[in-house]
């Protein structure tokens, strides 16, 4: 998730592991991670469990989420199926959605170079690509005018990745959807449609947007958290226009019997700081976030790393 959690071949962070707030987010997460596993390995289910045993002995929290030998060979089968998507041949079948693909096709590899990534995982799949189309007649913004097209990703992203893990909640970002908030430029975010939505059913529709979401906590009513205040993941929230300066897993102690303590992680998000608070802190306005150009800044950062 964003910072936190990111599938690479290596351990998933333990830390940030355990603060996902419920055992379905750590199921998601981890059946990622192994199914990027496999495919970065290149091999079948039998050397693919051997290296996550290896991975994760028993005493690692994630030990418990490595699946039997007969659900890993269904699971990575089932996800070699999902292709790459043949982009060129787009321009002359889906030409509507050529010039979209080619934007996040850039992203996805500046995001999944930056991380080191095999060049399986960089390439648009069918699956990703039938998400993109779905997002797009709502997003109706193929170069980022309105929403920049790193947002966008984010959300095409979560839907790629809770149905490749056969997660078919997706209530919260349905509501993204259809209440188009990014559209709803002369109301102040917390009044906008979108926003009564939220507040009706906060539980199911705050949302969880995994690349976008970090670890953090409140502090007299300011986020708190590892990554720096003009942070691409905060500006996703600004260029959705959605309600909140940031959505995070805060992760707190609490002590249930005598001497003992339990960690209990919850799903909160920052409110948008008033204009007090921003004088006082620094923080930028909701246009200056608005204005960087993250989706561009990380394509540019790609090719001077290249």
């Amino acid at each position: 998730m964003g910072d936190i959690i990111h599938s690479e071949l290596k351990q998933l962070d333990r830390v940030s592991f355990e603060a996902l707030p419920t055992e379905v987010e750590k199921q998601q997460i981890f059946k990622e991670h192994y199914l990027d596993l496999a495919a970065q390995l290149g091999k079948g289910a039998r050397p693919v469990q051997r290296t996550l045993k290896e991975l994760y002995p028993i005493d690692h929290p994630c030990h418990l989420f490595i699946p039997h030998l007969n659900t890993l060979q269904k699971h990575i089968k089932k996800d070699k199926e999902d292709k790459h998507f043949n982009i060129e041949k787009s321009k002359k079948d889906k030409p509507q959605l050529y010039a979209y693909l080619r934007q996040l096709q850039k992203l996805n590899t500046a995001i999944f170079s930056k991380e080191n990534q095999d060049s399986k995982k960089i390439l648009l799949t069918n699956l990703f690509v039938k998400h993109a189309e779905i997002c797009l007649y709502s997003f109706n913004d193929p170069l980022g005018e309105k929403v920049d097209l790193l947002a966008q990703w984010c959300v095409i992203r979560e839907y790629y990745s809770r149905a490749r893990v056969d997660n078919t909640f997706t209530d919260d970002l349905d509501a993204i959807l259809e209440h188009t908030p990014w559209l709803d430029v002369e109301y102040d975010p917390t009044q906008t449609i979108y926003a009564l939505a939220v507040n009706k059913n906060p539980k199911d529709l705050v949302p969880r947007i995994g690349y976008a979401m970090v670890d953090g906590k409140l502090v007299d009513g300011r986020f708190i958290g590892k990554i720096k205040d003009n942070a691409w993941q905060i500006c996703v929230y600004y260029q959705l226009r959605l309600p909140y300066h940031v959505v995070f897993i805060n992760r707190y102690e609490i002590k249930t019997t005598y001497r003992a303590l339990s960690h209990v992680n919850t799903i909160m998000f920052a409110p948008i700081p008033t204009p007090e608070q921003r004088e006082q802190f620094g923080i930028k306005s909701p246009e200056e976030y608005r204005r960087i150009p993250i989706a561009k800044g990380m394509i540019a950062d790609s090719l001077i790393n290249q």
